[in-house]
């Protein structure tokens, strides 16, 4: 099965490898990938608006759209949120418990919308720490969903990246029904695209 990285804005320039285009049935193409946060990731709840600059995630894709995250990092966090660290979605212990984290992700194909199709999220767990009442943390987790782009469609949210684009346009992620602080809101509304060079 192969690799699915999602690695900084840094390494999108420096790509050099062919691009493989998904046939219009979304037979997905196996083989190494790369990608990576091109847009924000920025979280509004009830404490206001903040936002994270980066994310590197990797993980598996299977020809039929079926995605699983192993590992995943966020930094360049600002306002209240001091950090960010991925959990398994089958427990609330740290990451480094765990060889991977286990988030499912799939990619169903639409017709008719701007964009290409549905990227839904049944598998995702974060604990975000924050710098309020000397430091809390609050744990969201799946599921929820987004959209993709193929690199061809003139529609795609960032038209200088001919690649596949992941979109989460002001999605509502649960909080978890455990291990977060009382004050942590119950949802947070997330927006971010993340660019996945190597598909199209």
């Amino acid at each position: 099965m192969s690799r699915v990285k999602i690695l900084m804005a840094a390494a999108v320039t420096a790509v050099t490898a062919v691009s493989v285009t998904a046939s219009p049935a979304s037979a997905w193409p196996a083989g190494d990938l790369t990608a990576t946060l091109e847009e924000d990731l920025s979280f509004t709840w009830a404490l206001g608006t903040d936002t994270c600059t980066s994310s590197a995630l990797e993980g598996s894709i299977t020809s039929g759209g079926a995605i699983t995250i192993d590992t995943a990092v966020f930094g360049g966090c600002t306002g209240t949120i001091s950090s960010i660290e991925a959990l398994p979605v089958s427990s609330p212990s740290a990451r480094t418990a765990w060889p991977n984290l286990f988030w499912s992700w799939n990619l169903t194909p639409t017709s008719g919308y701007n964009y290409d199709g549905l990227l839904s999220v049944t598998g995702f767990r974060v604990a975000i720490r924050l710098n309020v009442l000397g430091g809390i943390t609050c744990v969201y987790t799946s599921p929820f969903s987004g959209y993709y782009y193929h690199g061809t469609n003139p529609k795609r949210p960032l038209s200088y990246y001919p690649y596949l684009q992941f979109r989460f346009p002001g999605v509502p992620v649960p909080k978890a029904a455990s291990g977060s602080h009382w004050f942590c809101p119950n949802t947070v509304t997330t927006t971010g695209v993340w660019v996945v060079p190597g598909i199209v």
